[in-house]
């Protein structure tokens, strides 16, 4: 199961750091030392739109590249949320093992790493984490 948890997989889960909770797709971008994972959201926030900074922190992922989608959407890559233990994910991908999507498509994962370099939002610790691990895949 450790192995499938993978830079540039995409995962969907139940969340409770959504309000509400629910469930969310997310992408990978690190597993050790923690799990540090990407929200993909159906759009962009009208906030982050208005703000170029912030904008470039955003990736498209299409529906074409990725089956499991059901619309073209974005990969947020100014935020790693960290508040979702292996042993969580693990447990909610073993009851169900189509919670584990596939990995994102090398075009995409380009562009992902890009992201990350430009984003100023992100800490450089946290910046380096995510580059080293999409590096290592």
């Amino acid at each position: 199961m450790r192995r499938q948890l993978q830079p540039g997989q995409v995962l969907y889960l139940y969340c409770e750091f959504t309000h509400p909770h629910k469930d969310k797709f997310l992408v990978v971008a690190y597993a050790a030392p923690i799990l540090g994972l990407l929200v993909i959201n159906s759009e962009i926030p009208e906030y982050i739109q208005k703000r170029s900074p912030l904008k470039q922190c955003e990736v498209k992922i299409d529906v074409a590249s990725h089956g499991f989608l059901a619309y073209d959407s974005y990969i947020d890559c100014q935020q790693v949320i960290t508040s979702l233990t292996k042993d969580h994910v693990e447990k909610q991908l073993l009851n169900d093992m189509s919670r584990l999507k596939g990995m994102i498509a090398e075009s995409v994962r380009e562009q992902v790493i890009a992201a990350v370099k430009a984003c100023e939002k992100l800490k450089p610790r946290e910046k380096n984490r995510v580059l080293t691990a999409f590096a290592d895949v």
